[in-house]
């Protein structure tokens, strides 16, 4: 389960969207971004800032 959600936020860095990833691993927006909300309170970081149009990799 941690591999498919590394895949997810590797396809939204590639990608530049949520909504992009989504299409490119045929999955809704909506999942990706619960996926990856799941994998960053797993990790306990945010590994977005999400202020912008485009998510941006935080530091």
């Amino acid at each position: 389960m941690f591999d498919r959600k590394i895949r997810i936020f590797m396809a939204v860095v590639e990608e530049g969207s949520f909504l992009a990833a989504g299409k490119k691993i045929y999955m809704s927006q909506s999942a990706v971004s619960q996926q990856l909300a799941w994998l960053e309170e797993e990790l306990g970081i945010s590994l977005f800032n999400r202020e912008s149009y485009r998510p941006q990799l935080t530091k």
